[in-house]
């Protein structure tokens, strides 16, 4: 079952071995046409039917804790460029531009990785990966691959994620995918890395994720940028002992995670070289899942119980900050954030259910 972030997971398996902060490079021509693509992934049990939305409605408008003005701090200039000033705000109608939200459950689907500024989404249902547009849908996955998984999909209509032809489990590899609008598949790997996970594609092309080390190197995740015009670049979070990317905006800022030297898990965001932690108040662990263009993000945090599940947060361009929830649910994973406000993300009703994919449609509360 699916009950934390992924940031937990690498968390609780870099307990013993150090990473040392990767260092810069780049390599050209990285990209090889006509390669199959597919998802390998933790493994997700195969349920479900074809989706039958369901419409829940609830507003999000739950206040922070006041001493939350560290959400968020720079290392470098200029911090309110990227994020603005973190604050609590009770005033404020809503976290995400008074967004009053109407839930559709995706039935049959387990994840819903992305929702893009058309409304085109791309979801999860067992070990396939599927396109929903508009009610129809279309099937991503490869040919005799193990699994797929989408994880982003631009306003192009193209999207990323990543396979594997055997079980991950066993010690099959990762690979990368890029799928352009007509439904042409290319597979991305980081040079001499053992797995790929791509997780972030903007509107130019860029694409961002994480690669893990292939033997004798320890397996702990580092993340890289591949540019539109095929050059990869390591990315170096300072500080850390491992990090991931899970997105990237068309201003070119990158959200993540990662683990420092005190094995706590940090979100952040670069962009133009600066570092920007964040930290949501109280936790052991926060991620930044994905952050738009207007500078609002979503992620998740950790409580101070290791066995816990996360759930997840909001954070509007101006710093207010609002905890999300699925309306009932025990818990919520938040996924990603469009322009309009609206949101992608998966829920648990129950310690033994298994995880259901959700959108929450931003409207205005008039």
């Amino acid at each position: 079952m699916i009950r934390t972030s992924i940031s937990k997971v690498i968390a609780a398996a870099i307990v013993v071995t150090v990473l040392q902060a990767p260092a810069r490079s780049q390599v050209t021509n990285v990209r090889d046409d006509g390669a199959d693509i597919d998802v390998s992934w933790d493994g997700i049990l195969a349920w479900g039917s074809w989706p039958i939305r369901e419409s829940r409605h609830a507003a999000a408008d739950r206040d922070w804790p006041e001493e939350n003005s560290d959400l968020v701090t720079a290392q470098g200039e200029d911090e309110s460029e990227v994020v603005g000033d973190a604050h609590n705000d009770n005033d404020s109608e809503s976290s995400i531009g008074g967004c009053v939200y109407d839930f559709e459950i995706l039935s049959g689907f387990h994840l819903a990785n992305d929702i893009n500024n058309r409304g085109q989404i791309v979801a999860s249902s067992g070990l396939d990966g599927f396109l929903i547009d508009d009610g129809v849908l279309t099937l991503i996955a490869v040919p005799g691959a193990f699994g797929t998984r989408p994880t982003n999909i631009n306003e192009n209509g193209e999207i990323i994620g990543f396979y594997a032809f055997g079980d991950p489990s066993s010690g099959a590899p990762t690979l990368g995918f890029h799928r352009d609008r007509y439904g042409s598949f290319t597979t991305i790997e980081f040079p001499g890395a053992h797995s790929t996970y791509l997780w972030g594609l903007n509107n130019r092309g860029d694409i961002v994720g994480y690669f893990v080390p292939a033997p004798p190197a320890p397996p702990f995740p580092a993340p890289f940028l591949l540019n539109q015009h095929g050059e990869f670049t390591m990315l170096d979070i300072p500080g850390s002992l491992a990090a991931v990317a899970f997105g990237i905006n068309d201003r070119g800022t990158i959200n993540g995670g990662f683990l420092d030297a005190g094995f706590t898990f940090q979100g952040y965001l670069l962009q133009k070289g600066m570092i920007f932690t964040v930290n949501f108040p109280g936790a052991i662990g926060t991620d930044v899942a994905r952050t738009n263009n207007k500078g609002e993000l979503v992620g998740t945090h950790s409580i101070a119980n290791p066995d816990a599940a996360d759930s997840s947060y909001l954070r509007s361009k101006s710093g207010v900050l609002s905890e999300f929830a699925f309306p009932g649910a025990v818990v919520t994973l938040l996924s990603s954030i469009n322009e309009r406000g609206d949101l992608s993300g998966h829920f648990f009703d129950g310690p033994m259910s298994p995880p259901q994919a959700f959108i929450a449609r931003c409207g205005n509360d008039d």
